[in-house]
């Protein structure tokens, strides 16, 4: 039986009553069927990437670098 895949927002981590009725669903829907929970982190790497010196914007819902970025 194939999963159901579930992608949850970031900002859902930092609403405690939303994430529990989140969960609550995920463990009906696995009654029927596999669930994979799948969660973003947009707000967190905003601020991680604002603490290191990086700008960004979004763009569609995508976030768009205007620096040049180097991996050491």
């Amino acid at each position: 039986m194939k999963p159901v895949v579930l992608k949850m927002g970031g900002r859902l981590l930092q609403d405690r009553n939303a994430l529990d009725a989140l969960l609550a669903v995920c463990a009906s829907i696995k009654q029927q069927r596999p669930v994979i929970l799948v969660h973003g982190g947009g707000d967190q790497v905003d601020q991680w990437l604002a603490k290191f010196g990086f700008s960004t914007e979004k763009i569609d819902g995508q976030r768009v670098f205007h620096q040049r970025s180097k991996c050491r």
